[in-house]
């Protein structure tokens, strides 16, 4: 993970829809440092773009085909705090064409900042 994904990675050769979810899940439970660096890996991948944001979000709080039936939080904020997520999504410029499935990741993560998914989401399929 570390030479994959840790510091000095190559984002240009990153390709999350290949990658493992419960790699990062286990990668954040090794350690404080591991979960850093699984942290700080969002954050270069992230870099500018609300493309990439909304890749993140799709990667980390999935809907389609997945069933949360309790507040995803906890599951969520190890990989990828919701307060960097929030910082993120403010911060980030404005401009940029997405298309539809990424205006609804970027729509879904305004969701989970509100608090609106406490008691769940229902399965999107």
């Amino acid at each position: 993970m570390v030479r994959r994904y840790g510091p000095g990675a190559d984002m240009s050769a990153v390709k999350i829809t290949e990658a493992d979810y419960n790699a990062f899940v286990i990668w954040t439970q090794d350690s404080d440092k591991s979960r850093q660096m699984d942290i700080q890996f969002w954050h270069q991948f992230i870099g500018n773009s609300r493309k990439r944001l909304a890749e993140v979000v799709d990667f980390i709080f999935p809907v389609r085909g997945y069933l949360w039936e309790t507040d995803p939080t906890p599951a969520i904020e190890p990989l990828f705090p919701i307060a960097d997520f929030k910082k993120v999504l403010e911060e980030l410029p404005s401009g940029q064409e997405l298309d539809t499935d990424e205006n609804e990741a970027l729509d879904r993560l305004r969701r989970l900042i509100s608090g609106e998914f406490k008691n769940g989401i229902p399965p999107k399929w």
